[in-house]
C-alpha cells in the first residue's frame, strides 16, 4: 500500500472540496433549509403525527439522507468526470498508485464531504427544532459506517461495468 500516494490523493480531494465551499457545503445546507421549511412548516402544519413522531422529525431523516447521499455521489462523480474531461485521469492511472488506492482516495474524499454536509444539515435541523441529538458519537459512527459501506458497494458494483477510460 502506497500510503504517501493515498494521503496525497485524499489531501487533493479535500483541497478540491474546500476550494469551492459555496458549491460543496453551503449549497446542500441551503437546499436542506428550504426542504425543512417547505415540507416541515408549510406542508407539515396540516399533517398530524406519524406513528407518534412529529411530521417535521419524520421528514427530516429523509432530508438528511438525501443531502448525505447526493453530496457523496456528487463529489466522487464530479472528480472522476472532471479528471476525464481535462485528461488528468491518464496521469493518475500511470502513477504508482494501485486501482484500490485510487478508488480509496475518491471514496474517502466523498465520505469526508458527506460527513461535513451531514453535520451542517444536522445543525440546521436542530435550529428548526426537527431533531434533538442524544449521542454525538453514535451518530458519527453510524454515518461513517453507512457511507463507507454504500460507497464501497457502489464502487465495486460499477468497476466491472465500465472502465475509467474510453
Amino acid at each position: 500500500m502506497n500510503w504517501i500516494g493515498l494521503l496525497t490523493m485524499i489531501r487533493r480531494e479535500l483541497q478540491r472540496m474546500f476550494r469551492i465551499p459555496g458549491q460543496t457545503i453551503l449549497s446542500p445546507l441551503a437546499s436542506a433549509t428550504l426542504y425543512i421549511f417547505i415540507f416541515g412548516y408549510v406542508i407539515g402544519q396540516g399533517i398530524q403525527d406519524i406513528g407518534g413522531v412529529p411530521y417535521l422529525t419524520f421528514v427530516f431523516l429523509g432530508i438528511l439522507m438525501l443531502n448525505i447521499i447526493s453530496s457523496s455521489f456528487a463529489h466522487t462523480s464530479s472528480a472522476v468526470y472532471f479528471a476525464r474531461f481535462i485528461k488528468s485521469i491518464e496521469e493518475l492511472l500511470v502513477s504508482p498508485l494501485s486501482y484500490l488506492e485510487i478508488v480509496a482516495g475518491y471514496v474517502i474524499g466523498g465520505i469526508v464531504r458527506a460527513l461535513v454536509v451531514a453535520f451542517g444539515v444536522l445543525a440546521v435541523g436542530m435550529a428548526f427544532g426537527a431533531v434533538t441529538l442524544v449521542s454525538f458519537w453514535d451518530l458519527y459512527f453510524m454515518l461513517l459506517l453507512s457511507l463507507l459501506s454504500l460507497r464501497c458497494w457502489v464502487s465495486l458494483s460499477d468497476s466491472g461495468q465500465k472502465g475509467l477510460s474510453n
